[in-house]
């Protein structure tokens, strides 16, 4: 019984450690300095415990970290912001598109193609 808990508690800890990893790619307290001491391939190793774990883990590794990719479109356009009308579609659209060029040129090669990250995007924008 002492084995499996141990097991499970070194399971935990790694699932937060890549959730964390995940999530400092994208800014956070401490992620400038937290971004620099991953290894060089860091994203293709973390991929592959991902997929490991589950498909469970890849949800939630994908969710999380577009949830804080969408963090500032609530900032802008969440009532009663003043832009939070539906006269400002274009601009909620243009944001979501600015977005989505930012996860291409800063994000992409750090998910692997088949957990479709632009899609998790669209999924809770």
């Amino acid at each position: 019984a002492d084995l499996l808990e141990r097991k499970a508690a070194v399971f935990s800890d790694l699932k937060q450690q890549i959730l964390d990893d995940y999530m400092c790619l994208h800014g956070g307290i401490g992620s400038a300095t937290r971004l620099e001491q991953l290894p060089e391939g860091w994203g293709t190793a973390a991929a592959k415990c991902v997929d490991a774990i589950g498909p469970g883990m890849k949800r939630e590794v994908v969710t999380q970290f577009c949830l804080r990719l969408l963090e500032g479109y609530k900032d802008i356009f969440q009532p009663p912001k003043e832009a939070s009308g539906l006269e400002t579609a274009e601009r909620r659209f243009a944001w979501l598109k600015r977005t989505l060029r930012e996860y291409d040129d800063k994000y992409k090669s750090q998910f692997p193609e088949s957990w479709r990250g632009p899609r998790g995007v669209f999924g809770l924008f």
